[in-house]
């Protein structure tokens, strides 16, 4: 590695130590501008993506009705256990039997769905993987020299391998998710809705205020994805060409110097990893809080009204089910979080 190279790439590092500006407290590009080119690009996979959609919103609106049904069968359960204590009949084991057996092939052909929605995303994947690679390959060719005299191959090489890795393993992921939690967060609200208003507002008003706290926390912590995959970048180009180079860099007495750039390169990774892994991190714990206080009011509202006679205990039962159906999609968005931003900083790269 010579000392004309390392002068013209000095500039591109982050400036201001480990703890400092540079890279770490830049803004992201264009959030929405990337999406849509990633979805341009996966245009050729676009009858597949709608076949896996489609079986998505199947599999998960199948699997709405199901609280509500098994909400039958513990109503039957208790309305025969109140008839055996008065002397007036008993539980009902067909009707049951029969609540039961519907409820099973409900599930089955939820999970019929999810399977033919996992297999066809998983063949999307890597397809879209490998071709993308290739592009790659074709452009490589194409650049000007100038462009490798300003990029250290090491940069090159990660954004071949670890951010293409990065877009095609969390397109499945944030694809199928994002899908079935929107599909199931509209069931299970109108199901909530049609079984209690009541009970279906508190739920609901609980919901804006961890939905506005996680977009803040989703803003503040993109920065830091972002930083994450160019530190990645610059971290894997310093260690290529001081390999690479070992001997030129033992010539020229240029040790120490090597080292500092690469620890400040790797404390400033650091800096962005773990602050972009506690922000994200942030989200499950508000998730929890959310769907806790879901769950109590549910349960002290709902035996008030079951107490009163305005719904069944089926329908409490039921209604406590969707409630944890309600907040999971909301977790499983706050999961994908980290994947969005760092699929969205990746694909910026490519």
């Amino acid at each position: 590695m010579s000392e004309h190279k390392k002068e013209r790439r000095q500039p591109q590092r982050p400036q201001g130590g480990p703890h400092g500006g540079g890279r770490i407290v830049e803004k992201p590009k264009d959030f929405k501008n990337t999406v849509k080119r990633l979805f341009k690009v996966l245009k050729p996979w676009r009858a597949k993506l709608y076949i896996c959609a489609a079986a998505s919103i199947s599999s998960a609106a199948i699997g709405i009705f199901g609280p509500k049904i098994s909400g039958q069968a513990t109503t039957a359960i208790f309305e025969g256990l109140i008839a055996k204590v008065r002397g007036t009949g008993g539980i009902d084991f067909a009707r049951i039997a029969q609540v039961l057996l519907f409820l099973l092939g409900l599930y089955l052909a939820s999970s019929a769905f999810s399977f033919i929605m996992q297999r066809v995303i998983a063949g999307v994947t890597v397809d879209f993987s490998r071709s993308l690679r290739q592009r790659i390959g074709e452009k490589i060719h194409r650049v000007p020299v100038g462009y490798y005299e300003k990029t250290s191959i090491g940069d090159v090489l990660s954004r071949i391998t670890n951010d293409v890795d990065s877009v095609s393993q969390n397109i499945s992921n944030i694809f199928s998710q994002f899908l079935s939690g929107i599909a199931t967060l509209l069931g299970v609200l109108i199901m909530m809705i049609v079984i209690s208003p009541l009970l279906a507002l508190l739920v609901v008003l609980v919901v804006p205020l961890a939905m506005l706290i996680a977009v803040m926390i989703f803003k503040r912590s993109q920065r830091y994805f972002k930083a994450q995959q160019q530190l990645l970048g610059d971290i894997t180009g310093q260690v290529e060409e001081s390999y690479a180079g070992h001997m030129v860099i033992q010539a020229f007495n240029r040790e120490d110097e090597t080292l500092k750039t690469f620890q400040e390169s790797n404390d400033q990774l650091y800096d962005s990893a773990w602050k972009s892994q506690f922000f994200t991190g942030l989200m499950q714990p508000i998730m929890n809080f959310t769907n806790n206080l879901g769950y109590l009011l549910v349960v002290v509202v709902g035996a008030a009204q079951a107490a009163l006679g305005i719904i069944t205990v089926g329908d409490v039962q039921a209604f406590i089910q969707y409630v944890r159906n309600f907040m999971q999609p909301l977790m499983q968005f706050s999961q994908i979080t980290g994947a969005i931003q760092t699929m969205a900083a990746a694909a910026e790269r490519v």
